[in-house]
């Protein structure tokens, strides 16, 4: 990986880390912030159903914007098709990503269980019986900022493995 490819990496890590993060706490907080008693008094079995849909639900979402994102910037900033698979993966990586919504879609299948099962973990960890709105906020706020740079990375990674083939054939439009 050579400097272009680590300045590119770098910033759109950042970026889709506060974006992310940011816009999806202002949005949790006002979509909540009439409903604070109603949140505190749903159980936490109420909130695990809840956390399951939010998940999935941004997840999707994320997948199909920053996995398009990434395969139009990625081109722009000569990072597509740059590093040669070193493996079947890689290989892999880079062969689905020329479909990036339906590749960022499969990613979910492995994104949202896991992010499930780390908050499971961490409200088993911390004790956490009910959600209060700054509490979902800020829970909020962090998870979709950690999945969006995951996200990102995964992407330009993929990217950076991509059908140089195919990147001609793109090119010449």
């Amino acid at each position: 990986m050579n400097e272009n490819h680590k300045k590119y990496l770098h910033k759109q890590l950042l970026y889709n880390f506060l974006v992310n993060g940011i816009l999806n706490g202002i949005i949790a907080y006002f979509m909540n912030s009439g409903k604070s008693a109603q949140l505190e008094a749903y159980t936490m079995q109420q909130n695990r159903v809840n956390l399951i849909i939010d998940i999935a639900i941004t997840a999707i979402i994320f997948a199909w914007l920053i996995a398009w994102s990434i395969n139009s910037s990625s081109k722009q900033a000569g990072v597509y098709a740059s590093i040669k698979p070193a493996n079947k993966f890689q290989t892999w990586m880079g062969k689905w990503f020329r479909i990036p919504a339906r590749y960022g879609w499969i990613w979910c299948i492995a994104v949202v269980p896991a992010l499930f099962l780390v908050t499971l973990l961490g409200l088993e960890i911390f004790n956490v019986t009910k959600f209060t709105l700054w509490g979902w906020t800020l829970y909020k706020t962090g998870y979709t900022a950690v999945m969006g740079a995951v996200f990102a990375y995964i992407f330009i990674k993929s990217a950076a493995y991509g059908d140089y083939a195919y990147l001609v054939k793109w090119k010449k439009g």
